[in-house]
């Protein structure tokens, strides 16, 4: 099976051929724009087949500490799968159970993944699951921590993905069930013990509705961990003017409202990443053109508007992904472009202070030109996940040489290799997993200068105690190669 520093190798470095946005549009979108310039090279790095279950993947993968992508496809023959060149290596098969189990994994403090399924066992009834998946496990590598109540039909309780905290216990929210109507914040330990930590109200001390991406398929958006120990997301109504929140809440689940959002039906709803200690996330909705918009918030709850999405120009809007801060400090999503009629779709970027680019909007428009037949994939489905090797990966649900889906990679000059902490807070004295490559000549692990006593578990992980004089700033491992630093800083919790 082969690793990160080896994808781009087996893929043959095929480069995909961009498509011509200048016709127009069935649909409600209008024209489309003219093609931005190239700004990252994109690989079709898989085509699904369509046979045995291998269609519509779904949500962003994880790096294992084996250095190897994990993903899972969406509905029916449920599997989690490992792309490798040319061809999958299936590690969980579900075949003709029903389930839905698309969303991405978190790496867990004993390096297994740890997961959520929407519906197990062909029942949409039920309220869904905690799973864990052990990769370095041939058999019995899937297990069920915990079974939600069964719900009334279409009332799914819609668990989000799983956000590892400080204490080694894992947080997510539902969107809600017939008990508690306005969604909920839940802990599970890894060994399965669950606890409902708090149930919003929907009103102005807390929101309603935990997000969900904007869409009708149940894309839950999961918790950010910051810097301060805490957890932070956005719901898509609620708060003070009734149209949704970002907020804060404690591992012992008190929340508390950051931002309460004023404008009709913008559905501010793809969660919010954390960089350089302000938050940024994306409104479905909303903006100048209607069409959505990229905001930042500060701690203390000042809101600006950076971007107003514009599909005349942007090859992108109607965002419903999360952001993913990339090694380069910037913040990288994707727009499906799926609501109504049918659009331009786009991977993009946008830094803190505001600098908007798109980087490659040669993907297929959904039920148009392109997406029906052999061609590019579309209806991107992931933000794109930059794995440790600096490269970004992503999967398309429809489309690509066999309309049943894609992966594929991009490469941005400026997003290089780096080393990614399990978590990015952590007590002094605590061990650390930390997630990269090159680690077997590892000579050194600092944590914003201080050096640290390591342990190399593998040439792809390694374990790190944070010095007792840790201060906020980035990790750093020396290598025989030359110094990895991480994507974001890390803070000690004290």
């Amino acid at each position: 099976m082969l690793k990160l520093n080896q994808l781009e190798l087996a893929a043959g470095k095929r480069l995909a051929s961009f498509l011509m946005l200048g016709a127009v549009l069935t649909g409600a979108m209008g024209s489309s724009p003219v093609l931005a310039s190239v700004r990252a090279k994109y690989v079709d790095f898989y085509d699904f087949t369509g046979d045995n279950g291998q269609y519509t993947p779904f949500g962003a993968f994880a790096q294992a500490p084996s250095g190897k992508l994990y993903g899972a496809l969406f509905i029916n023959d449920s599997m989690i799968y490992n792309p490798a060149g040319k061809s999958i290596k299936v590690d969980w098969d579900q075949a003709n159970t029903g389930n839905v189990c698309g969303y991405a994994m978190a790496v867990g403090p004993d390096g297994a993944l740890y997961g959520t399924c929407t519906e197990y066992q062909d029942n949409s009834n039920d309220g869904g699951i905690v799973f864990r998946f052990d990769p370095s496990q041939r058999r019995n590598n899937f297990t069920v921590l915990y079974s939600f109540p069964a719900q009334n039909e279409g009332r799914t309780v819609y668990p989000s993905p799983l956000t590892l905290g400080t204490d080694g216990n894992f947080y997510g929210t539902t969107a809600g069930d017939s008990t508690n109507e306005y969604g909920t914040v839940f802990q599970i330990t890894p060994q399965g013990s669950f606890s409902t930590i708090h149930v919003f109200q929907g009103g102005a001390d807390d929101g309603a509705a935990p997000s969900h991406g904007g869409t009708d398929v149940g894309n839950a958006i999961g918790l950010t961990l910051g810097s301060d120990g805490n957890f932070y997301g956005t719901t898509d109504s609620g708060g003070a003017n009734g149209t949704g929140t970002v907020y804060q809440v404690t591992p012992g689940g008190n929340v508390t409202v950051i931002y309460s959002f004023n404008s009709p039906g913008i559905c501010p709803c793809t969660g919010v990443t954390e960089a350089n200690g302000n938050f940024y996330g994306q409104s479905f909705r909303g903006g100048t053109n209607s069409e959505g918009t990229i905001f930042e918030v500060t701690p203390g709850g000042t809101m600006t508007t950076l971007h107003n999405f514009d599909l005349s120009v942007d090859s992108a809007g109607y965002p419903s992904l999360p952001f993913t801060l990339g090694s380069d400090g910037n913040l990288y999503s994707a727009s499906p472009s799926f609501t109504g009629g049918y659009g331009p779709e786009s991977v993009y970027r946008i830094t803190p202070s505001g600098t908007y680019t798109d980087l490659y909007d040669g993907f297929a428009y959904p039920d148009g030109p392109g997406c029906s037949e052999a061609g590019p994939g579309c209806f991107v489905q992931s933000p794109p996940y930059q794995a440790t090797n600096g490269r970004f990966y992503g999967v398309t649900m429809w489309g690509g040489a066999n309309e049943d889906g894609s992966v594929f990679s991009l490469t941005v000059r400026g997003a290089d290799a780096f080393v990614r902490p399990i978590v990015s807070v952590a007590k002094p004295g605590q061990w650390l997993g930390i997630l990269g490559q090159g680690f077997t000549g590892a000579t050194n692990v600092s944590f914003s200068g201080k050096t640290a006593a390591f342990r190399v578990k593998s040439d792809t992980y390694l374990e790190a105690r944070v010095p007792l004089d840790a201060t906020k700033g980035r990790i750093t491992v020396t290598t025989g190669t030359g110094d990895l630093r991480s994507n974001t800083d890390f803070s000690p919790l004290r």
